[in-house]
């Protein structure tokens, strides 16, 4: 009978295990204390922890959970990802364009990786930009719009922070 119990406890330490430990809260940009809650939730289906932000005018409402790995609007191999919904729009009053990211989110497949330490670092790690001469001319102008924008290079970060 000690066999048999040694064999099932060698048995199930030999077991891998795919479980994954994520944060489970919610909160909005004006205090977001509310996403340190200390809630978790275990699961063993491959699902993926995320931080999903919805940008409103005046509130961006924050939610660390889990997502099953195969929602995602496409199939995503690696360990974290990051998706944005970003726009360039115009202002007429102001004359001027903006860049508007109106969702963001951050997934992962490590335990703990939604973190709410992260919330803070996520709105300014991506920015979309294009030179608004192009913008000017091709949009509002009288460029072609049937041609594609090229940028001349590809910049990671700015001179004051590269990324390779």
């Amino acid at each position: 009978m000690i066999v048999h119990g040694l064999v099932l406890l060698l048995l199930l330490s030999i077991v891998p295990s795919n479980s994954l430990i994520c944060h489970e809260c919610g909160c909005d940009n004006t205090d977001i204390t509310g996403c340190y809650c200390g809630e978790t939730s275990t699961d063993f289906d491959g699902d993926y922890c995320v931080i999903a932000e919805e940008r409103l005018t005046d509130v961006t409402n924050i939610q660390l959970t889990r997502v099953p790995r195969n929602t995602t609007l496409v199939y995503v191999e690696d360990p974290y990802y990051v998706f944005l919904l970003e726009s360039i729009r115009y202002n007429k009053t102001a004359n001027d364009w903006y860049l508007w990211t109106s969702g963001a989110i951050f997934g992962c497949d490590w335990d703990l990786c939604n973190s709410p330490n992260l919330i803070n670092r996520l709105p300014t790690t991506f920015n979309l930009s294009i030179e608004k001469n192009w913008l000017q001319t091709n949009i509002y102008g009288t460029g072609s719009v049937s041609q594609c924008h090229h940028c001349p290079f590809e910049q990671c970060g700015d001179s004051a922070n590269p990324i390779d």
